[in-house]
């Protein structure tokens, strides 16, 4: 075998172990997203809670705040519909979790979140776009690197309700 052809073999190596790790780091994203949907399918609250980016449960936590700062008077009948789970006594100690699971638990959708991936995109190194199919159209799920331990979490900061597709021509 001539050099060239040992340098072109070398080089076509090096772009497709490139091409694996890149389809890792997708795996990876992905799998997030999926695992996010079963452990809420599972009633895995907690699971799903470490899944999710450190903004998003910060956002739950303001919620359960401002909530708290209306009083239980105020917010009960809006709880009574979006997370009957929570009483008087359990209100008082409301946390950004508690407020998690107690929507999530009752919507009925939570139980048949889709996990069938029709692509993934990498805007940059620290974020994903998995995209999903559902029922009702394509659903875009960011999924945020995790500064500390570089694990994917999924953002619903910016979720939007699913998007029609469109039929290819």
């Amino acid at each position: 075998m001539s050099r060239s052809a040992i340098l072109i073999l070398t080089g076509v190596s090096a772009l497709l172990l490139a091409s694996a790790a890149g389809c890792g780091s997708r795996g990876e994203a992905s799998a997030t997203v999926v695992a996010f949907a079963e452990a809420l399918e599972d009633s895995d609250y907690p699971a799903a809670w470490e899944m999710l980016t450190l903004e998003t449960r910060e956002r739950y936590e303001t919620a359960a705040s401002v909530l708290r700062e209306f009083g239980w008077l105020e917010v009960d009948s809006i709880l009574a519909v979006y997370a009957p789970g929570i009483d008087e006594e359990t209100f008082a100690g409301l946390d950004g979790y508690a407020l998690f699971e107690a929507t999530v638990s009752v919507a009925p959708q939570t139980t048949e979140l889709s996990t069938s991936v029709k692509s993934v995109s990498y805007p940059d190194s620290s974020l994903a776009i998995v995209v999903l199919r559902t029922e009702d159209g394509l659903q875009e799920v960011e999924v945020r690197r995790d500064t500390e331990g570089g694990a994917w979490l999924v953002d619903l900061t910016t979720l939007e309700p699913p998007l029609q597709e469109i039929p290819e021509q």
